[in-house]
């Protein structure tokens, strides 16, 4: 498959129409050695969702051994944190300890934006450059073969709530090496960005588009729009340390993992998808 290139790009949208989500890497790992990434996401209340009725959300998932700051910089952002939602005021700060099962939306008839800090940078920025190169190919995450999405979350060090426990556990011993016999990355060069700050974005973005040139110079030589974005309201930021209380798994029963056929494997890992798209932490 001949993928498309972002690597002359200051931030990678989900669409073509760019009409949905859009990440920017403001920092990466390996400029900060290891320590940490920061990234922008702007994300439209159009945007496709692994939730229903939740533009941008992606899975619900944890991060096996970082915490993420989230903070949230304009719109209605809604964050659930193992079911529990909650509305971010402008300038708030969520922390996201290891173990904690999280997802985040745009609840509102407009855009959202939040900053994403990421401690330690290990696994890097590079596993969310390739979901949205991965979107853009695909047309979504939803026509994304779910095993290559998979590989994606399971080799980069998070764990899928999503799912009963019993078949992530069968999944990341089944199919991580499946997917790789299939020829899927965890990462693709070619979804690298240049890190930068965001550009400016004009909504509904009918308003601003021109179609794209073809490939081979648009995605070289795009120009971003001229319109300013909407100025942050100066708030302070409130940091929340959140330590998700995660059930005890129950002991998993030898006799339902023995018996499971990669077909039932696949199934569980079928995608919901949503938003009024016309892909998703």
């Amino acid at each position: 498959m001949a993928r498309i290139d972002f690597t002359n790009w200051v931030g990678g949208w989900d669409s073509k129409a760019r009409d949905g989500k859009r990440l920017t890497v403001l920092t990466r790992s390996s400029s900060t050695g290891g320590q940490h990434f920061e990234v922008n996401v702007f994300c439209t209340p159009t945007a496709e969702g692994f939730h229903k009725g939740q533009p941008c959300s992606g899975p619900m998932l944890s991060h096996d051994h970082q915490t993420v700051e989230l903070t949230a910089l304009s719109g209605k952002v809604i964050l659930s944190i193992n079911g529990t939602e909650s509305e971010l005021k402008l300038g708030e700060k969520m922390v996201l300890r290891p173990g904690t099962p999280y997802t985040y939306y745009n609840g509102g008839s407009e855009p959202i934006e939040a900053n994403l800090r990421v401690s330690p940078g290990a696994p890097d920025e590079r596993y969310l450059e390739t979901l949205i190169g991965l979107a853009r190919q695909n047309e979504g995450l939803s026509k994304t073969n779910p095993i290559q999405l998979f590989l994606v979350y399971a080799d980069n060090a998070m764990t899928l709530h999503d799912m009963p426990a019993s078949v992530w556990k069968i999944a990341r011993s089944v199919v991580i090496p499946l997917a790789k016999a299939m020829g899927f990355q965890s990462r693709y060069d070619k979804y690298t960005t240049k890190a930068g700050a965001p550009e400016p974005v004009v909504w509904p973005a009918a308003a601003a588009a021109a179609e794209e040139k073809p490939q081979e110079v648009a995605e070289a030589k795009e120009e971003p729009a001229k319109e300013a974005e909407p100025e942050v309201p100066e708030v302070a930021a409130e940091e929340v340390a959140v330590d998700a209380e995660v059930p005890a798994e129950a002991p998993e029963e030898v006799e339902v993992l023995e018996v499971a056929t990669a077909a039932e494997v696949e199934a569980e890992l079928e995608v919901a998808a949503e938003g009024d798209q016309g892909e998703t932490a």
